[in-house]
């Protein structure tokens, strides 16, 4: 049967299936829509003629069981797996309206570092829940993280995940995943572990923030397994030293020198995209703020950093949040103390005078009132 010779039927009196939505080597997945509530969902058979490979047909339950152990909003959810009447085995999963992330890169290629560093933020937390559940994804790669229209991030196709303890199921001497997100130990046939997923979610976020690939994926697939063993891709133009550095602390070849954990490297690449570039432009515009403003200026300048008055109409405005001071790395200019002179914060100062000296104030305000009043009474 052929994929397409699916759409139009009803499933278990349950799943009409309206249209393919993709298929592969492994199977097809279909939008169906509920015949009794207003709902949709993706419904995922077996490949055609896989049913009669045993591996095939375990590989495809374990990805259901699986998928049915990690729960969480940055994951697929899943509502069933059953055998049709033809004897194909099938998942039905959450319905996600969006596009793959592959699909937003091949239309802007690089996004901006904030939305970057929330796709990388969603998907790391759907990898450590998996990782704590002994799931290791291995096939994580731009095709398999979705961005839904609602916003969310969702990590989909857990079917070649490995689950720590359980029987293995790829072959020897055969290695499973995308070549160009593949980590070098699990291109090379050797022991793997969650770090691998790691690896993979480096390269995305390399991908997503350089604009293109870090290893080229063209060619014969030695050619592209040769340049992930060999290449060390070029650090990201226009992002800071130290986002460069947690970037490439991930990709590092060597499991040991990556960091211990997907929560360690998403907390790196944020910590680190505080910090700002250093190009002759930021040190020229630092320069340009310690001068004092030219007459004519101070109203542009105190504009730039003071938020205009609130509107009349508008309600107050809620007190600001405490932000922690971040701590510079030492040795840099960043450790003097004193305040920048056009700092938001210094903006206003409340001066308070000592009780003598306000006292002082009340009474030369005072005396002087009485003398005026005193030259103002006519003279008889």
């Amino acid at each position: 049967m052929h994929a397409l010779d699916r759409v139009g039927g009803v499933l278990v009196e349950t799943y009409r299936l309206e249209r393919l939505i993709a298929e592969g080597a492994m199977g097809s997945v279909y939008e169906a829509r509920h015949l009794r509530i207003p709902k949709r969902f993706a419904v995922k058979f077996l490949g055609v003629g896989l049913e009669e490979s045993s591996e095939a047909l375990q590989r495809f339950q374990r990805e259901a069981e699986v998928v049915a152990t990690l729960e969480h909003p940055n994951i697929v959810g899943l509502f069933d797996y059953n055998v049709g009447d033809d004897g194909v085995p099938y998942i039905v999963l959450e319905y996600l309206d969006g596009e793959p992330l592959a699909a937003r890169l091949r239309r802007e290629r690089a996004l901006p570092l904030a939305e970057a560093l929330r796709i990388v933020e969603a998907v790391g937390a759907a990898l450590v829940v998996a990782h704590a559940r002994a799931v290791i994804h291995r096939d994580l790669k731009p095709e398999n993280i979705v961005l839904c229209a609602s916003g969310g991030v969702k990590v989909v196709d857990f079917g070649v995940a490995k689950l720590r303890g359980a029987p293995e199921l790829t072959a020897v001497n055969t290695i499973v995943g995308t070549v160009p997100y593949m980590a070098p130990e699990q291109l090379m046939g050797g022991a793997i572990d969650a770090r691998v997923d790691q690896y993979a979610l480096a390269v995305i976020a390399y991908e997503m923030l350089a604009g293109e690939m870090a290893f080229d994926g063209s060619g014969a697939v030695t050619d592209v397994a040769r340049r992930v063993l060999t290449h060390q891709p070029p650090f990201v133009a226009g992002l800071p030293q130290a986002l460069n550095e947690a970037l490439f602390r991930g990709l590092a070849r060597a499991p040991a020198d990556r960091f211990a954990s997907v929560a360690e490297l998403v907390a790196a690449l944020h910590a680190a995209a505080a910090a700002r570039p250093t190009t002759p432009d930021d040190i020229a515009d630092e320069a340009l703020l310690e001068l004092p403003p030219l007459a004519g200026e101070a109203t542009r300048v105190t504009s730039a950093i003071a938020p205009p008055p609130p509107d009349e109409d508008d309600p107050p405005a809620p007190p600001p949040a405490l932000v922690p001071a971040r701590t510079p790395p030492r040795g840099s200019a960043a450790e003097v103390t004193a305040p920048h002179p056009l700092d938001p914060g210094e903006t206003t100062r409340n001066i308070t005078l000592p009780a003598r000296w306000r006292w002082f104030t009340v009474g030369l305000v005072v005396a002087l009132a009485i003398a005026a009043a005193l030259f103002l009474i006519p003279r008889g």
